[in-house]
């Protein structure tokens, strides 16, 4: 932590002396022996002799951590492949790598087939290589947010330290920016499988879409009382602007539960549909009993398609254990886009979103016979029609 140069046999011949000294900065702002911040910087002066001539300090600067940052994944014990989104916020331009370490245990791959998204990232989809988990991009990062999708195999448990690092370099491998310490999801033994389902009718600007998400149980559970999607949205923007999905679900029957094996009220109100931002679905547990069982179970309801999609394009699931989850906030900042920590909340699935005009990888448009209407299909099913079976 010093350096030391070694001045012409002359020595000093001024009484001001202007250097530029090129230094490595931590990956935290150092604390003193109390805990507290210690910036303070010293410079001493050496006779021929070794001898002191001089000294003196002055104060530093606080190392300030990469902005936006966050890691999102749901903490299933165990499982592997795990959708991990990751989003951050550039403060200068030039950033052309991405190193994404995890804590120990923490299996991170982009090379695994499809799991790799860049959703916002500069140059369409990167060069990968796992171990470190390393992106190497085809665009340069500008001043603005970005979001990216791996994959991650989990641990039972997770470990002491369990944080994230992101670092973004320049072409010369020179870091741009970076975030250390950055807190990982809770893992616990849920019986979910490791990735949620999206699926929508179109997306054209400023339109309703039919939005589908699905999410398979592997065992029977009686924890669940609630589950929130929560739709992707620029920081600092209102619901009603024009970069935010919002909900278009006018009344209860706009939102459809499609498994009827998954426990709702029917006669009363299974929807909370306050927030445009967001839907929750309510499970029945008026006999003081909630049990869903083993199986995949969707959801369907409409959304505004935003003018201009959110650059931090992901969309959450939450699984909640009390009906009263919230939908995450910022304290006193505008409304912002993060992965759920209520602690009611168990887990958290984390989905790429789509883009305009994007068309739902399962699905197709088929015309049903009838002149310009059409009807949803899965490409699972046009196949084996095809096939002949």
């Amino acid at each position: 932590r010093q350096a030391r140069l070694a001045l012409s046999a002359t020595g000093v011949t001024s009484t001001t002396i202007n250097m530029v000294v090129r230094s490595e900065t931590p990956q935290d702002t150092p604390l003193d022996t109390t805990g507290q911040s210690d910036t303070t910087w010293f410079i001493i002066a050496l006779g021929s002799d070794d001898r002191h001539t001089g000294w003196g300090e002055g104060t530093g600067f606080p190392i300030t951590q990469m902005q936006g940052c966050t890691v999102a994944y749901a903490g299933i014990a165990s499982q592997r492949l795990v959708t991990l989104a990751v989003t951050f916020q550039m403060q200068a331009e030039g950033g052309r790598r991405i190193i994404l370490e995890g804590p120990s245990g923490h299996e991170l791959t982009c090379s695994a087939q499809g799991v790799l998204r860049p959703i916002s990232l500069e140059g369409g989809i990167p060069e990968c290589q796992d171990n470190p988990l390393t992106l190497v991009l085809n665009g340069t990062l500008q001043v603005k947010s970005y979001a990216f999708s791996v994959a991650i195999n989990l641990p039972a448990t997770a470990p002491t330290d369990n944080t994230f690092n992101i670092i973004v370099q320049d072409r010369n491998n020179e870091v741009v920016d970076a975030h250390y310490g950055l807190a990982g999801m809770k893992i616990e033994s849920l019986p979910l499988a490791p990735q949620a389902t999206l699926a929508w009718s179109k997306a054209e600007p400023l339109q309703s879409a039919q939005i589908t998400v699905g999410v398979t149980f592997t065992d029977d559970t009686d924890r669940l009382r609630a589950i929130y999607f929560i739709f992707p949205r620029k920081d600092g923007s209102q619901n009603s602007d024009s970069n935010a999905f919002i909900h278009d679900a006018q009344i209860p029957t706009d939102v459809v539960n499609n498994n009827d094996e998954f426990p709702i009220n029917p006669t009363g109100a299974w929807v909370d549909r306050s927030n445009t931002g967001g839907l929750k679905v309510l499970v029945d547990d008026s006999d003081g009993a909630a049990t869903i069982r083993a199986g995949t179970y969707h959801w369907t309801f409409p959304v505004i398609v935003p003018a201009t999609i959110p650059e931090n394009n992901v969309w959450y699931v939450s699984l909640c254990a009390d009906k009263g989850c919230r939908i995450p906030t910022c304290g006193d900042e505008p409304p912002c886009h993060r992965p759920p920590v209520d602690s009611t909340i168990l887990t958290s699935y984390a989905i790429p979103g789509f883009n305009l005009r994007e068309m739902s990888p399962d699905q197709v448009f088929a015309p049903t016979g009838s002149a310009g209407v059409f009807m949803l299909v899965s490409v699972w099913t046009v196949v084996l029609f095809a096939a002949g079976y």
